[in-house]
């Protein structure tokens, strides 16, 4: 297993498996439409936190999400840095996918792009001010990419056609301070996505927008510095 190339990417679908090559001519989809995701209710929005602090750590799922980093072929030394401290951390922290773990956790995100791969979505996140593309907490679970791929879902309500099923790209970054949570760090594995022909996002409500960049025009966002490194590699 290693890091996907931009032709070499394995890609998983319902319907088959395929090869991420770009299709320079297809035509560009319009923009999507956005809809306001409907709110949960706080007191579900409570009772899902206070399962998330009371579930305990699976060394089955540690273990899973080792293999995983352990796999990952970095192209630079920056990514190979972060690869060993993923690494180490998950050695010296049992809870290492559970938010519970105040140093920092794992998460897992995904880069989505358009079914003409010539642009990406990214959402502007509601706390951190940011575009961002879209992830989450692992909340104990291993299996990374499903991790990836279910914070796909929630917060974009778009279902991919294509999913890459290794990660492209890993990266370390501070979350700041934030009411009763203190600063930590997230271990983030990244994946690539492909969404269907005409895909219609819905905004969630850790979102204040999503939409569709080019690569200039993400360019031009002041994005941070990984996430600018993958849509680079991914739209080329």
């Amino acid at each position: 297993m290693s890091c996907p190339s931009k032709e070499t990417a394995r890609w998983s679908s319902t319907t088959e498996t395929t090869s991420p090559t770009r299709t320079g001519s297809a035509t560009r989809a319009k923009t999507s439409t956005s809809a306001r995701a409907p709110t949960a209710s706080s007191p579900v929005a409570e009772t899902r936190a206070e399962e998330l602090r009371a579930k305990a750590p699976d060394p089955r799922e540690v273990q899973r999400a080792r293999a995983i980093v352990a796999a990952f072929n970095a192209p630079d030394p920056e990514q190979a840095a972060d690869q060993e401290r993923i690494l180490r951390f998950l050695d010296d922290h049992q809870d290492a996918l559970l938010r519970t773990c105040l140093p920092g956790h794992l998460t897992a995100s995904c880069l989505l792009l358009d079914a003409s791969r010539e642009r990406v979505l990214l959402h502007h996140h509601r706390k951190l001010d940011l575009w961002l593309q879209f992830g989450g907490h692992a909340d104990g679970e291993g299996d990374l990419a499903s991790v990836a791929r279910r914070e796909l879902l929630e917060e974009s309500g778009i279902n991919p056609s294509e999913f890459a099923s290794e990660p492209f790209d890993l990266d370390i970054h501070l979350i700041p301070a934030h009411k009763s949570e203190p600063a930590h760090e997230h271990l983030d594995v990244r994946y690539m996505a492909t969404a269907p022909q005409k895909a219609t996002f819905v905004r969630s409500e850790e979102s204040n927008s999503l939409e569709w960049f080019t690569g200039q025009e993400a360019s031009a966002l002041g994005l941070d510095p990984s996430l600018a490194r993958m849509i680079e590699f991914a739209l080329g």
